[in-house]
């Protein structure tokens, strides 16, 4: 939001300026925000993914064990699907905790967002007032800081 402000007067300019230095930095805050929430939800994906895979092992370790005749075999199956059991316990463990950060992640965002566009909104209201105000007297008497 690059915009031209009126600045009739030294204060207008002087809050003005102080006005966009403030959007400017909560457009910043917001954009670190959403790459934050990107990344947990890049983190999110790949731990489903991890699931998926992971339950799909243990699928075709226990066709194999259903199949198998050989005691040593069926033992040595059963021991691998045991690690892949604690793995996908390890997998929800580490979701729930990205999920977790996810949610806060997003709400930082929309609080962000929702600062930046008052803060913006606020300015282009400053910019108007400063237009269709003549002289800063005007604006003194109907607006403080």
């Amino acid at each position: 939001m690059s915009s031209t402000i009126a600045t009739d007067c030294p204060q207008t300019a002087e809050a003005a300026a102080e006005i966009q230095s403030r959007v400017q930095m909560l457009r910043e805050r917001h954009s670190t925000a959403v790459e934050a929430h990107q990344k947990t939800e890049d983190s999110l994906k790949k731990l489903q993914q991890k699931y998926m895979k992971n339950n799909a092992n243990i699928e075709s370790l226990t066709n194999l064990l259903d199949c198998e005749s050989c005691p040593q075999q069926k033992e040595i199956l059963k021991k691998c699907i045991r690690k892949q059991k604690t793995a996908r316990t390890k997998i929800l463990k580490n979701e729930k905790e990205v999920l977790k950060v996810a949610k806060r992640t997003r709400y930082v965002m929309e609080e962000a967002k929702a600062t930046w566009w008052s803060e913006a909104q606020a300015m282009w209201n400053f910019q108007v007032m400063c237009a269709n105000a003549g002289n800063g007297d005007i604006w003194q008497s109907n607006w403080t800081f």
